[in-house]
């Protein structure tokens, strides 16, 4: 809740193919401004000549709106923006705090989205660089993140707080009858779901995924069903499917919005989170997984994926792919399988995971911590 008379402006980026209509905008502005906070939108563009055209002009719309209206804080959801919020914070004095800190450039470079000598790689590391020295509190995405600044910049910040990426249980609910009534629809009564919500490329596996489904007939047999949860075209998914032998009648690819997503979790029995093993991972927090373990879905996921694959371990609410060989896949889908049917409270156990450690009060508590901090600077 805002303190009285205080109001919120509130900065998105609209990518063109989501654009919403004008109807749209009016409610959702009208419902904002009741909350006292005010939208921003403005127009998404990657990185690149349009971007470069753009992104400046923002800038100064922004500082407008700062020294207009005498903003006190400026808090930016991950390190792009937070580069945004920096040259905004060079010609306005505020507070910065920084939320969702994670690696991002280093992460593009390992997963070969960006290369070693893209302009976009060497402003985002530098951006990172100065937002671990210069923003007065850091919400880390995961408890790790002090190493990495110590590791990478010879940085130790003084004010850091964890907020993963936090779960509505009051959403996350799962429906018994309803989960019945729609596998059985589906004809999915006696099945194996496996459940994947995620993008093919990029920062994920693309061809693993598959290759992890195909092993999945191998362990589970023709009870096994795919469940794929993705923007992805329906034309990449049968060429992959082809590519790799899945009948296509085993596989249910939707396009599922955030609303609709636990009616859909719920028809699972496990899940599998393809993102890419690599070294920065360990300092993100994938939010799919706290939705995975809220719906009581145990998760087969790489190691040093930020602090669940820990969690996956010490709280057995899942199974470590060790890597992506054949031999891997089929031994974490076996474990999958042996956990399933010998384990009988391993749905409760994941939505007690869940609530531990993807609870809003987690965020709450963070967000407490930083406002305090700000408000007793205040000159």
């Amino acid at each position: 809740m805002l303190p009285t008379g205080s109001i919120c402006f509130l900065q998105t980026f609209e990518k063109k193919n989501f654009a919403i209509d004008l109807e749209s905008k009016k409610i959702i502005t009208s419902d904002l401004r009741n909350e006292g906070i005010e939208w921003i939108e403005l127009r998404y563009s990657n990185f690149g000549f349009r971007s470069a055209v753009s992104y400046p002009l923002y800038i100064l719309k922004l500082i407008r709106i700062c020294k207009k209206n005498k903003v006190i804080v400026l808090h930016p959801f991950a390190p792009v923006a937070g580069f945004m919020a920096l040259l905004v914070r060079k010609f306005y004095s505020s507070f910065l705090i920084l939320d969702s800190w994670e690696p991002h450039a280093e992460c593009m470079l390992e997963t070969g989205v960006w290369k070693q000598r893209s302009l976009a790689l060497k402003v985002l590391w530098s951006a990172e660089k100065h937002l671990a020295s210069s923003s007065d509190v850091l919400l880390a995405a995961s408890l790790k993140m002090k190493e990495y600044a110590l590791e990478k910049w010879n940085i130790n910040p003084e004010r850091v707080y964890h907020r993963p990426a936090c779960i509505d249980f009051k959403h996350f609910v799962i429906d018994v009858q309803n989960r019945k009534l729609m596998r059985s629809e589906l004809n999915w009564d006696s099945s194996f779901v496996l459940v994947c919500a995620s993008k093919l490329g990029g920062l994920y596996m693309r061809d693993e995924v598959f290759a992890f489904f195909k092993m999945g007939f191998e362990i589970f047999g023709e009870k096994f069903r795919i469940l794929f949860l993705s923007e992805a075209a329906e034309a990449d998914v049968k060429e992959l499917c082809d590519q790799f032998l899945i009948p296509f009648n085993s596989i249910k690819h939707l396009h599922v919005s955030y609303e609709e997503m636990p009616k859909y979790l719920q028809l699972g029995d496990f899940a599998f989170n393809p993102q890419m093993h690599v070294p920065s991972k360990r300092y993100g927090t994938p939010v799919k997984d706290g939705e995975y373990w809220a719906m009581g879905l145990p998760l087969i996921i790489m190691p040093n994926i930020s602090e669940d694959s820990e969690i996956v371990v010490k709280q057995k609410v899942g199974v470590i792919l060790k890597s992506t060989s054949v031999n891997d896949m089929l031994c974490a889908l076996n474990e999958m399988k042996d956990l399933l049917e010998t384990d009988s409270k391993i749905s409760s156990r994941c939505r007690e995971v869940a609530i531990k450690y993807r609870d809003y009060e987690i965020a709450r508590r963070a967000y407490r911590n930083a406002y305090t901090y700000i408000q007793t600077n205040i000159e």
